[in-house]
């Protein structure tokens, strides 16, 4: 058996909230043409929410979402190794 190779591709957004708590969701396997003026739409949707429908709240006081922080896109490759020895 040969060596394999597996890659991944994760968006972590960093969630911010009125009382300064953060919180991290990660999205696996987005779409690779994911654009800025997308995750801004995400943000504004967000925040034009009603406030007694709010899309997310904070878990440490259920404070309001204030913005998305930051977003992160990450490629992980895990190579798994074939250590087995033909037999002789």
């Amino acid at each position: 058996m040969a060596d394999k190779t597996a890659t991944t591709y994760e968006l972590k957004f960093e969630w911010l909230f009125q009382d300064g708590d953060t919180r991290v969701f990660t999205m696996k396997n987005p779409k690779s043409t994911i654009t800025s003026e997308e995750i801004q739409a995400i943000e504004t949707m967000i925040i034009d929410s009603p406030q007694e429908q709010t899309l997310l709240i904070g878990d440490k006081a259920g404070a309001l979402f204030r913005r998305i922080n930051t977003v992160v896109r990450e490629t992980k490759s895990v190579t798994t190794l074939d250590l087995s020895h033909p037999d002789t």
